[in-house]
């Protein structure tokens, strides 16, 4: 016999709201992968978004990852556009 499961309504799926709890409850706890390793160049850099949020991956020259809010602290602009990698 078939059980009915609970599921969201249609509307839901097209929410602003729904989506900023969604995004609050799923990236902004913890840690997750934002790119392979083995595709950021010693030296290099790359801008990606997650979550609506702009950040800046680079690998330093002894081989070190490091992932920065994309935005100048002082006045608030952003630092790199993608493509500019």
């Amino acid at each position: 016999m078939a059980t009915n499961a609970p599921t969201l309504s249609s509307a839901d799926y097209c929410s602003d709201e729904i989506f900023d709890i969604d995004r609050r409850r799923l990236f902004h706890g913890g840690w997750f992968m934002a790119a392979r390793a083995d595709t950021l160049e010693r030296g290099n850099r790359r801008v990606i978004d997650i979550a609506g949020e702009s950040i800046i991956l680079a690998r330093d020259l002894d081989g070190a990852i490091h992932a920065f809010a994309n935005v100048c602290r002082h006045r608030g602009a952003r630092l790199c556009d993608p493509g500019d990698d």
